[in-house]
């Protein structure tokens, strides 16, 4: 399968290959054109679009592509995109209902002449449903070129379906969450506004200054719209070099490079791609391609080829017309409906009230159950929810001046279960004691904290203080020289 990405300017493409073994090779390719080959979404120059994908083609390394079958990933403008929240319990059915008189009630949606599906995101506390459309002539402005080169569109994926699928797993179904996916590629990075549910925004986020400048800007221009991020995610190549602390203090949100969630969560799929020779295939600049290919794989049903009234079952299957037909109803059919009703209320109410009479019956004694003693109820006591450490952010402040002794605490949190723990150094070297701060209301964590590091080093609770709500970490604890 071929995964082909288009942009107002550039393209991208990786081509899997499935080897003997299951594996995948790989080639690929990319390249940002000077002529637009995307404006608003739609197709500029079927011609000139077909001759740069047919350049990516024959070009892809290490080898050329052969296969005529493709995903093709689009930017979010070429959608239309709607998202509206359901009750937790809300059955497939009732959603249908749902979906279809919001439909109708949505002037934005010309469902007549586009192709659409919607997907359900299940949380512990909400669900939402994400609706995404596009227009029949933006369709068939990309057919007409696929058309020219012999190519098969197998589906059609948004590119924002694909970044959340990137870091879907790496979300608590119980914790909300506001993010920021954010692609850095020089003076062409951008970036998009996530919740744990999935998209929030279909606005992209272009900025071309110093990837910390250019997001710590939208960072506050969100702010001042009461949109608090709790977490950044950065992909693309320059992500990987990126000193995690140091960016999470001058951007002022914790930050996650994908790599890590890549390597955390989504390593079966990593495994399968078998890069040929020596090539080595830049995983995080061809992001969107991976999303897509793990979005093919885990969204079978999910489709927005069938044309015109065609919607899926929670994040796939279809679903019959949205137009209701219309009941042809005469005088006779209703004089029969009426008829019919009648006299069978009639037979009912003779059933019900002529079958104690009936002759021949036998009375039939029953046998009277004696009462057995109920034991009174026990009061179960209630249960305490379990913390769980992936739910902190801890920041480890090194306050000896001692060489790496803030990592082997960090270490030693990671080993029991941590996942969100950045480090750096204090403004003195000169602690003592172990210090820890802690915010209000984390402040369950703090006997658990204790209690991990009770093999290392012995908290007195003379050094335990209150950490300021705008603190990024949830935690932070300053080494002293106690510490070994």
């Amino acid at each position: 399968m071929v995964y082909i990405y288009l942009s107002e300017n550039s393209l991208k493409l990786v081509s899997l290959s499935k080897t003997m073994l299951g594996q995948y090779s790989v080639s690929f390719f990319e390249k940002t054109h000077t002529s637009k080959l995307l404006e608003k979404g739609s197709v500029v120059d079927a011609d000139l679009l077909a001759s740069a994908i047919k350049e990516a083609l024959t070009g892809a390394q290490p080898s050329p592509v052969s296969d005529r079958d493709i995903v093709l990933i689009l930017p979010q403008e070429s959608f239309d995109f709607a998202r509206y929240s359901v009750p937790t319990d809300i059955s497939d059915t009732a959603v249908l209902a749902f979906v279809k008189d919001k439909l109708r009630s949505n002037v934005h949606f010309d469902l007549e002449n586009s192709r659409f599906d919607y997907s359900i995101s299940h949380k512990t506390k909400e669900s939402t449903v994400l609706l995404l459309a596009q227009k029949n002539n933006i369709f068939d402005g990309f057919t007409q070129v696929c058309k020219l080169l012999q190519l098969s569109i197998k589906h059609v994926v948004p590119e924002t379906l694909a970044y959340y699928k990137l870091f879907e797993k790496a979300l608590r179904a119980d914790k909300k969450e506001t993010l920021l996916y954010a692609f850095l590629n020089g003076e062409n990075s951008y970036a998009y506004l996530f919740d744990y549910l999935g998209l929030l925004s279909e606005k992209k986020y272009i900025f071309d200054e110093k990837d910390e400048e250019g997001l710590k800007k939208i960072v506050e221009d969100l702010k001042a719209e009461n949109i608090t991020l709790n977490r950044l995610i950065l992909s693309g190549e320059s992500s990987s070099k990126v000193r995690q602390d140091l960016f999470t203090k001058t951007v002022g949100v914790w930050t996650n490079p994908l790599e890590k969630i890549i390597q955390n969560f989504y390593t079966q799929y990593v495994k399968l791609l078998l890069p040929a020779g020596e090539s080595k295939f830049p995983m995080l600049h061809f992001d969107v391609c991976l999303g897509a290919f793990i979005f093919t794989q885990e969204n079978t049903s999910f489709s927005l080829l069938k044309e015109g009234s065609r919607l899926s079952k929670s994040s796939g299957g279809s679903l019959p017309s949205i137009s209701l037909p219309s009941i042809p109803f005469g005088k006779k059919a209703i004089f029969l409906f009426l008829s019919t009703l009648i006299l069978t209320a009639i037979a009912v109410y003779a059933i019900v009230t002529m079958a104690p009479n009936f002759k021949g019956m036998k009375s039939i004694s029953l046998p009277i159950a004696k009462p057995t003693a109920t034991p009174a109820p026990t009061v179960e006591p209630t249960a305490i929810p379990e913390l769980s450490r992936e739910d902190v952010n801890i920041q480890i402040l090194n306050g000896t001046g001692t060489a790496g002794i803030a990592g082997e605490m960090r270490d030693i949190l990671i080993d029991l279960g941590y996942t969100e723990v950045l480090t750096d150094n204090a403004d003195s070297f000169d602690f003592v004691s172990t210090q820890i701060a802690i915010k209000a209301d984390k402040k369950e964590y703090l006997d658990l904290l204790v209690d991990d590091l009770s093999d290392t080093i012995k908290i007195k609770k003379a050094n335990i203080s209150t950490l300021d709500k705008k603190e990024e970490a949830d935690i932070v604890i300053t080494i002293g020289s106690d510490f070994e």
